[in-house]
């Protein structure tokens, strides 16, 4: 069965103080195994002596969560190999970026993205429709 799974990811949140609203949507053929550039990343990690966390940008490129107190050096690392190994990765995306200054409020915010969204998804039907299984 062909199956595609979509992650849906934001930065910024909706409620937030961000100058920025940031939606990504990625797209994974799950005909395509993605298994051996795991474990090609995973292999990374051990040859710097990196331990296998989960990537999160901003806490990251901060030193915030999981990486508070790690020194600038090896956050550079953890970024630099996560930056590689993700160009290997059979994947799309598409992101919608929005400047929040430009919004009245949330929910003009939510009708926009939903508006650019459902014109994404319309213009793309042969591609979701290529698949038995769409998966979000």
């Amino acid at each position: 069965m062909s199956e595609v799974s979509i992650f849906v990811d934001e930065s910024g949140g909706q409620g937030g103080d961000s100058k920025y609203y940031v939606l990504t949507m990625l797209f994974h053929d799950q005909a395509d195994d993605i298994a051996p550039i795991i474990d090609c990343h995973r292999k990374g990690l051990a040859e710097r002596g990196l331990l296998d966390l989960p990537f999160h940008a901003g806490p990251l490129m901060n030193g915030h969560d999981q990486f508070e107190g790690m020194p600038l050096e090896r956050r550079k690392a953890y970024f630099s190999l996560f930056f590689i190994d993700l160009q290997h990765l059979p994947i799309t995306y598409q992101t919608f970026f929005y400047k929040r200054n430009e919004f009245a409020d949330k929910e003009a915010l939510s009708n926009r993205m939903r508006r650019d969204i459902t014109t994404f998804l319309f213009d793309n039907l042969s591609f979701f429709q290529s698949f038995e299984k769409v998966k979000i």
